[in-house]
């Protein structure tokens, strides 16, 4: 695919459409200050320029002019794109150099951006994106979303949140709600501030306090996570006394949690309830059991014959055909890598599989390696698994999923010929979506599996996988490392 500069002073646009191309398999470079554009082009060598007409400081022709001046860059192709449609703007355009002139609106992908009027998909598009782009683009308009688990409603004004609804919901934990959002679509038109409706006297929120606000509870239920029940599990108050709750939890509702729970509730039967955001709920729940507050029903007993040791045989031709991929994908021999990533209550699952590794393996190869199997940590808190065969050596790498690593560009080892993403019921939609784009956007082959052992772990992985090319569904959890292997080839 091409590589593309895109050049617009409204964030918004230059968010939505660098979104678009990169869907569409092309590497985007984006610039919002005309000034950057030409040092920014030399650098990268783009095959084309979209380039705004109307902008601060230098119009779209004086960026051309200078791009035409550069040696470097005067054979690039420009696009200009522009809400000025008249045929005079055209001419010039094209008369100045530029190869084509395009005018707004315009439709991108499954996202049509028109003056006053903005539509897209959350599956392309996350929440947290978009309400990115309009505050810094200090947009004002009324941000309608219609999802699967409900309708919302954000009123912005100057680029911050002035009002919120989802559900049942209001406010804070409305927001909170429409963020943990990974499905849906939403709508943006767009008002002039003084002509929107005084709803209260309620402070704005800002997007920057919502978005860490958003992480935070996600980084706590993290933290919490062995005390996150099954959706189904059903909850039973202990009648112990509830201690003082630490700094951040204080505004939860916690006895109204308590009196919905004394039925005998699941985490599921509350998240029906919308008493709060399903993040913070989450949160509240895993609180409640890690203080003693609230127990849940007994997990059953392990069968040890299924966690039993991996049959040696199964591995072996597991790990023969995961190199004969690395050899069919070019990459050097006796070297080959996977990634694996887990989210939430999964982490244990797959790291209690890197115990497992079988001892007749190790023993049959002693002579020619004597360290079968070697775990160790990561700098940042994962695990590498290296398994030493005689075809070479494969590395398992795991890691949780949180933000920071959905969001790393260079996150896969250069050896890595296929990935996992280890699904649980409980946890934000927001890394997931951003960690299944950046694998997509990957320039070389690859394969991507989404583990969904449950209901509601296999519906998010429909819409994970939903236009993608790489990623497949596995709606059973595998009970050895071997099957795990296995489901990445």
């Amino acid at each position: 695919m091409g590589r593309i500069l895109v050049a617009d002073d409204d964030r918004t646009m230059t968010m939505f459409l660098s979104a678009a191309l990169s869907a569409a398999g092309h590497s985007v470079w984006a610039a919002n200050e005309p000034e950057r554009i030409t040092a920014l082009a030399a650098e990268v060598l783009p095959d084309v320029v979209v380039l705004d007409v109307v902008m601060p400081h230098m119009t779209g022709f004086e960026v051309l002019e200078e791009l035409r001046k550069n040696p470097v860059t005067k054979a690039i192709p420009v696009l200009f794109l522009s809400a000025k449609a008249g045929s005079a703007d055209r001419i010039r355009g094209l008369r100045a150099g530029a190869n084509d002139y395009l005018t707004k609106p315009f439709e991108a992908d499954a996202t049509a951006i028109g003056q006053g009027r903005l539509v897209g998909d959350l599956q392309m598009h996350p929440l947290f994106e978009v309400l990115q782009g309009l505050s810094q683009s200090g947009k004002s308009g009324i941000l309608t979303l219609a999802t699967r688990s409900g309708n919302g409603r954000l009123e912005l004004r100057e680029g911050s949140v002035r009002a919120a609804s989802f559900g049942r919901l209001h406010g804070r934990e409305a927001a909170i709600a429409a963020l943990a959002l990974g499905e849906g679509q939403f709508r943006l038109d767009a008002i002039e501030a003084e002509t929107l409706p005084i709803v209260g006297p309620e402070a704005p929120l800002s997007v920057e306090s919502l978005l860490m606000d958003a992480a935070w509870r996600e980084d706590e239920i993290q933290r919490r996570k062995a005390h996150v029940p099954p959706l189904d599990a059903a909850l039973v108050p202990t009648g112990s006394a509830l201690p003082e709750p630490p700094e951040g939890l204080a505004a939860i509702p916690f006895e109204a949690i308590l009196t919905a729970i004394s039925g005998g509730a699941s985490l599921k039967d509350l998240l029906a309830r919308e008493i709060v955001a399903p993040p913070t709920l989450t949160l509240a729940v895993a609180w409640l059991r890690e203080v003693g507050a609230v127990s849940g029903a007994p997990e059953p007993a392990p069968d040890e014959a299924a966690a039993g040791a991996e049959d040696a045989e199964e591995l072996d031709g597991t790990i023969r055909d995961l190199f004969q991929v690395a050899i069919f994908c070019g990459l050097p021999p006796r070297h080959a890598a996977v990634f694996v990533v887990a989210q939430g209550n999964s982490w244990e699952s797959l790291t209690k599989l890197f115990s497992e590794v079988p001892a007749p393996l190790a023993d049959r190869n002693r002579d020619e390696a004597p360290v079968i199997a070697e775990k160790r940590l990561k700098s940042d808190g994962g695990e590498v698994l290296t398994l030493r065969h005689e075809l070479g050596r494969l590395d398992i790498h795991a890691n949780r999923l949180s933000p920071a690593l959905a969001a790393a560009a260079d996150l896969l080892p250069e050896a890595c010929v296929a990935v996992s993403l280890w699904l649980s019921g409980a946890g934000s939609d927001i890394p997931l979506l951003a960690f299944v784009r950046e694998v997509e956007r990957v320039p070389r082959e690859l394969s991507g599996t989404l583990i969904a052992p449950d209901r509601d772990s296999q519906g998010r992985a429909e819409w994970l996988s939903r236009g993608t090319k790489r990623w497949t569904v596995v709606r059973e959890a595998p009970s050895t490392l071997a099957r795990l292997l296995r489901s990445m080839t």
